[in-house]
Formats: C-alpha cells, sequence, structure tokens
C-alpha cells in the first residue's frame, strides 16, 4: 500500500510483542496495537518524537519491575 500524507508507519521487532509483565503475561500484538493507535490519536500531532517517547512509556508501564527477555526495537516513519 500507499502511505498518505501524514500516516504513520510502525515497524518492531517481536521484543515488543514478546515483553511481558510481572504476571508473566505478553503484551502482544493486539495490546501493542491499541497502546499505539492511543498514542497516535492523543499524541501524534506532535510528531513521531512524540509518539515514539509515548510508546516507551507504554512498554516499560506494561512491563513494570520485569527485566525485558528480548531486544526491543521499532521504527517510526511519518509521510509529509
Amino acid at each position: 500500500g500507499t502511505l498518505a500524507p501524514g500516516d504513520v508507519l510502525f515497524l518492531y521487532t517481536d521484543g515488543l510483542t514478546e515483553l511481558r509483565n510481572m504476571s508473566k503475561e505478553m503484551l502482544g500484538q493486539e495490546r501493542l496495537g491499541d497502546g499505539f493507535l492511543s498514542i497516535v490519536v492523543n499524541d501524534g500531532a506532535r510528531g513521531v518524537s512524540a509518539i515514539s517517547s509515548g510508546l516507551r512509556q507504554l512498554l516499560e508501564a506494561f512491563r513494570g519491575d520485569q527485566l525485558p527477555e528480548d531486544d526491543r526495537a521499532f521504527l517510526l516513519v511519518r509521510r509529509r
């Protein structure tokens, strides 16, 4: 598909969806997608740096004191 002006492309490693919380639950694609959508709706007008900060906060809040078991990386691109 084609990105329309203002669209955001979100690429990530499986370390994000496989991130576990204190109850050993995985974040999963659905929770990550819902969180991403909420962040874009609420902070997207401020740019990809605000979306990136929101994603980092989401990941840290979900994992709590649980140490990540895998690498976590994501890439955000917004078409102008």
